[in-house]
């Protein structure tokens, strides 16, 4: 026989706890399910009047939005793919244990950054900055990758002492000075380069001879607000691919006479392949 039901108030407080948190959760389960339907619900309200006026009207209407969200993904991809995949490879394989225990969380924790506090931030003070300074932003931008490469080509040619002192596995901590020094270098060097070889004005010389009139929000200032918030998520994916990797793999490639680079990218690039798709 079924013992008799107690009251609410005369259970046990752990039972209540539970009900109490049960009711809680599905509320929030039925409210987030609201609100997807909600959404869909205002996207298709809001597109009736465009399909009523016909097919040119809608196409006329849609293609400047579909062309500039194609615009800004392709530049947020180009921006975002190469510092990712980047820092994968090297935190996965070539990072000290002790500084890859550092850096790889606070870069997850980056995930929790929303786009949209991203996307005000690019629009408040980056998009102004880069308005006055459009030489300086290419240079930067050109100048970054050359610098990271010039540095490695003078750690390759430097000799064994050097290299004890700024070893590889920590290149994370000794190049962030140098970089610094030289974006440094080249906003000092922009004005010079802006004045000897556009006129002074970039953006005038654009205008006049190409015919390119620089917004404030355009798909560049875009293109690096979205490639910022999804680094984290690429580097997360690829860099958990890549140490998924068997040592023995790498190991057995080292020992066959392949360097660290080579076995980088004959054996852990196409074993971890998938992975690294997935995460672009």
């Amino acid at each position: 026989m079924t013992p008799p039901r107690l009251p609410f108030l005369r259970q046990p407080l752990r039972l209540i706890h539970d009900r109490i948190a049960t009711g809680l959760i599905t509320a929030g389960g039925i409210g987030v399910l609201l609100a997807i339907l909600a959404i869909g619900v205002f996207l298709i309200w809001e597109t009736l009047p465009l399909l009523a006026f016909g097919d040119a009207f809608s196409l006329s209407t849609l293609s400047p939005l579909a062309w500039g969200t194609l615009k800004a993904a392709l530049a947020a991809m180009l921006f975002a793919t190469p510092i990712a995949l980047g820092a994968a490879m090297y935190s996965a394989l070539f990072m000290s244990t002790r500084l890859r225990s550092r850096v790889k969380p606070i870069l997850e924790l980056m995930e929790a950054i929303p786009g949209v506090v991203v996307g005000f931030i690019a629009g408040l003070l980056l998009a102004p900055w880069v308005e006055r300074h459009l030489a300086s932003t290419l240079l930067v931008i050109v100048w970054l990758p050359l610098s990271a490469a010039l540095a490695g080509g003078l750690w390759y040619l430097a000799n064994a002492r050097l290299r004890q002192w700024l070893p590889l596995s920590w290149a994370g901590v000794w190049l962030m000075p140098w970089l610094a020094i030289m974006v440094t270098l080249a906003l000092w060097l922009s004005p010079l380069m802006e004045q000897a070889w556009f006129g002074g004005d970039l953006r005038r010389l654009l205008d006049q001879q190409y015919g390119l009139d620089y917004a404030t929000r355009n798909a560049l200032i875009v293109g690096i607000a979205m490639g910022f918030a999804v680094i984290p998520s690429i580097y997360s994916l690829a860099e958990d691919a890549l140490a998924d990797v068997p040592a023995s793999l790498m190991e057995g490639a080292q020992a066959l006479g392949a360097s660290r680079w080579q076995a980088l990218w004959k054996v852990a690039l196409p074993t971890a392949g998938p992975g690294v798709f997935s995460a672009v």
